[in-house]
């Protein structure tokens, strides 16, 4: 029995297959058909062992059915491209390591395996912004300190200073946000520290960071009146600030102002230079005078406020709250040398006087001033002193002082018979002592006692208050609540 057409390129599994079956055939025709049934099995198992040839595209063997067995044809499996991708140039040896197809899919599988899956992108945490920026020094006492977050909300946030007390200051309604609503001290540090959770997409955030307010000279003042006296129709309001402030910030100053009135007043403000001050103050009165029984509050918060190149306001307020009580209004006429007091509208004295007499010999220095003046002090026991006109350690009893140029209206005795009929003071009002004890009795801080009559009129020149002296347009005018 022949072999048909064995094919000289097969793989090494399918060869040696082949040849097995082979073998039982040739058995078979030599012996009897259960020796070749064996060598048949035999070739199958052979098969197996030889790496599965047939599972792999090589070669395959038949037994055609024929009177003495059949005929074995060996099959090659069809080329790719005219040339079997599993065959090496025909020398039945396997592919080279790294060719063909077989070890390319092996790389593929090996970078499968070790390289790791994609790593899902990490969500942006939600963003914290402080104005001034954390890390600032230079916030002011009373700028408010801000916390805004995007991406997510403020769960918990405490501010605190040095001293740990925590600073007051409230969240929108979103809770995105967060205002200091207090007051700062100069130089100072503050710290905030929080949580952010954040929203959809956004991962969680903390807050911590600090501010520190500038340094700073201050300066404390004070007003007149003080707080709880009584005054007169006529008292100015005037502020002192132990300091010289800048022209150009005295405006600024005056944004910070606040008066509240019992009675609607018309107020005005101007800043004017009084006796023994080497600066200006801020005085404020009214357009006329105050009402009677009116209540008056001040205030004037200057923290944070520059009021010279080094020196700021300080950080408490300055404040009062006075009462202007009955109306007693004082005229004094030179002419008819006469002093008429009246209260509420009513007279309630009459007294004849002996004033100034620089009028009557040519000497302006002796020349009572013509103006509206301000009882501002009074001395039951006052002893007068003016070298100028030779007397020293005079006594004057119930001398009330009208003005700082030495004008008082006071009891004097030498000149009791020319009182109501001749000026013949240095200046003063005289009074007899009966007289001069009841005015003094009646009179207080900020009464007015208005003198008419005379050539010279009261000025800046005279001294302490001259406020009433200036036509009222020449004021500032100082907005007021009433309450």
């Amino acid at each position: 029995m022949s072999v048909n057409n064995l094919s000289r390129r097969w793989r090494h599994g399918a060869g040696i297959a082949a040849l097995a079956v082979v073998a039982a055939l040739v058995a078979g025709c030599s012996g009897s058909a259960g020796a070749a049934e064996n060598a048949a099995e035999n070739a199958a198992a052979t098969a197996g062992q030889t790496g599965k040839a047939t599972q792999d595209g090589g070669a395959t063997a038949t037994a055609a059915p024929g009177s003495d067995g059949g005929s074995v044809t060996v099959q090659q499996p069809a080329a790719s491209s005219g040339a079997n991708p599993s065959a090496s140039s025909g020398t039945g040896e396997p592919p080279a390591s790294g060719s063909g197809p077989a070890a390319s899919s092996g790389r593929a599988s090996a970078a499968a395996v070790s390289s790791p899956p994609p790593s899902r992108p990490q969500p942006v945490p939600a963003t914290v912004t402080a104005t001034p920026a954390f890390g600032s020094d230079t916030l002011s006492p009373i700028e408010p300190a801000t916390i805004k977050v995007s991406g997510g909300t403020i769960t918990e946030l405490k501010v605190l200073a040095e001293d740990g007390s925590p600073i007051d200051g409230s969240f929108s309604a979103d809770r995105t946000s967060w205002t200091s609503d207090q007051r700062l001290r100069y130089g100072a540090k503050y710290r905030a520290v929080g949580t952010v959770a954040g929203a959809a997409g956004r991962a969680d955030a903390s807050i911590d960071g600090t501010w520190s307010t500038f340094s700073a000279s201050t300066s404390q003042g004070r007003i007149s009146p003080g707080p709880g006296t009584e005054v007169g129709v006529a008292a100015p309001v005037m502020i002192r600030f132990g300091t010289c402030v800048s022209e150009e910030r005295r405006a600024d100053v005056l944004k910070h102002l606040k008066v509240t009135t019992s009675n609607p007043v018309e107020l005005g403000a101007k800043w004017l230079r009084h006796d023994g001050d080497d600066c200006k103050s801020l005085d404020l009165r009214p357009k006329d005078f105050w009402p009677a029984n009116t209540k008056v509050t001040v205030s004037l918060d200057l923290l944070g406020v520059q009021l010279s190149d080094s020196v700021w306001g300080a950080r408490e307020p300055l404040q009062t709250s006075f009462t202007v009580g009955r109306k007693l209004v004082t005229y004094a006429d030179a002419e008819t040398k006469q002093i008429v007091v009246k209260r509420d509208g009513e007279t309630v004295a009459t007294y004849p006087t002996s004033m100034g007499r620089g009028d009557r010999v040519g000497d302006k220095r002796m020349t009572t001033r013509s103006g509206i003046h301000v009882v501002t002090s009074k001395e039951a026991d006052k002893k007068m002193t003016n070298e100028k006109f030779g007397y020293k350690d005079l006594p004057e009893p119930w001398s009330v002082r009208i003005s700082n140029n030495g004008e008082f209206i006071h009891q004097n005795l030498a000149s009791l018979d020319k009182q109501g009929k001749e000026n013949v003071s240095h200046g003063c009002l005289n009074l007899s002592d009966v007289n001069a004890k009841e005015y003094f009795a009646m009179a207080e801080y900020g009464d007015p006692v208005i003198i008419t009559g005379t050539s010279v009129p009261l000025s800046e020149a005279d001294g302490d208050i001259y406020d009433w002296t200036i036509d009222f347009a020449e004021w500032t005018p100082v907005p007021t609540t009433t309450g």
